[in-house]
């Protein structure tokens, strides 16, 4: 019924963070049916993206997303797993934002290396030893930019892909 009430939103871009989570204390059956019925109304409603929370289960997420013939695009919040994973998402118009795992996780940090920067974002979600600037200033030594540069991209593609785009017309 919350979701319903802001489909008319001006401000309303995204469902989410949606998804599952097995190292939560959650019962993952129970996980799964809400991921589920989220999904339904993103696919019924024509939502243009949703931001997904996966934690040790993106098998299970791809699965449910082909399932429901999910069409829109994903952002993959605190992304933390390897380009296998990214590419068995390649069907899918897929996002990844990485955040405190660039720094302190040496896959992430080869995922990193090798994703194409036009996929990616950066974010510092819920932790507080690292600032963003923290964040960014590895993602610019790993991918070997500027940071100016790094910053421009970033928000140039915030701006198209969630602005522009969910313009109502």
């Amino acid at each position: 019924e919350k979701f319903s009430q802001l489909l008319n939103n001006n401000k309303f871009l995204a469902i989410g963070e949606i998804g599952l989570d097995k190292k939560a204390k959650n019962n993952f059956t129970k996980q799964k049916k809400y991921f589920e019925q989220q999904l339904t109304f993103a696919v019924k409603h024509k939502i243009k993206w949703i931001i997904v929370h996966c934690v040790s289960a993106y098998n299970e997420i791809y699965e449910i997303l082909s399932k429901h013939n999910y069409s829109g695009s994903i952002l993959f919040h605190g992304f933390n797993s390897s380009m296998q994973i990214i590419k068995q998402f390649q069907k899918f118009d897929c996002y990844y934002s990485f955040g405190h795992m660039l720094i302190t996780n040496k896959r992430n940090q080869e995922t990193f290396r090798e994703i194409n920067i036009e996929s990616i974002f950066l974010e510092t979600d819920d932790q507080l030893k690292y600032s963003i600037e923290d964040i960014y200033d590895v993602a610019t030594q790993i991918k070997g930019l500027e940071i100016s540069d790094l910053k421009d991209q970033l928000q140039r593609k915030f701006i198209k892909l969630f602005i522009e785009s969910n313009q109502k017309v």
